[in-house]
């Protein structure tokens, strides 16, 4: 085989917008968002990903420092506005969707800090659930409910879901009664210690 088969490694990180970057076919390129190696075929805006090449391991947490009270009834889709670690994983800051890098089993862990903003006196409800690639997912439901005005838990979720590259999830609350607002609150810190964020996402992959 010619060595002009191969070409040079061309690190992005510091150079050209990547998201734009053609190159000449055959050039390996970085791209640190992901992160991952991608390889050029001097016609695909961004490169293509090449297939073995994985960071390991593939995990993410990212959460939100935002109160989110739906104001219907009707299913509200969780936003995050913090990254906390991300790898494998592509997110936008403000975003609802979290979208796997690379085919495989993965573990999700959802905890939302729940409140009621409202007069209580009547029990109220909140449902979370996941949606894949914009479908609820069957058996990922769990439900909290709040009886009294500033009454706060945290709702915790679980679930181990099959994802392949490209494939996102996203968190979905639904209550019962707006009136009540109840839904996903951010509170101050006590004592000098960290915030607490309204929702927080926690996906590892652990196998495939």
């Amino acid at each position: 085989m010619s060595n002009a088969t191969f070409k040079v490694f061309v690190d992005k990180m510091g150079g050209s917008n990547l998201a734009s970057y053609k190159g000449t076919s055959g050039e390996i390129v970085y791209d640190p968002a992901i992160p991952v190696l991608k390889i050029t075929d001097g016609v695909t805006p961004g490169a293509i990903n090449l297939a073995f090449t994985q960071v390991s391991p593939i995990y993410a947490q990212i959460s939100s420092n935002t109160n989110q009270i739906p104001a219907n009834t009707s299913p509200y889709v969780a936003t995050f506005d913090t990254h906390d670690f991300v790898s494998g994983f592509t997110h936008t800051l403000g975003g609802t969707r979290v979208m796997a890098n690379f085919d495989g089993i993965y573990y999700i862990l959802v905890g939302g800090q729940i409140s009621r903003g409202a007069a209580g006196g009547l029990v109220q409800l909140a449902d979370f659930w996941i949606r894949k690639n914009g479908t609820d997912v069957p058996s990922s439901g769990v439900r909290i409910s709040l009886l009294n005005l500033n009454d706060t838990s945290v709702l915790v979720l679980n679930f181990v879901i099959p994802l392949l590259a490209t494939d996102y999830i996203e968190v979905v609350q639904a209550v019962d009664n707006p009136t009540a607002n109840i839904g996903l609150t951010r509170f101050s810190s006590l004592g000098g210690g960290p915030s607490v964020p309204s929702v927080i996402l926690t996906i590892a992959k652990v196998s495939g």
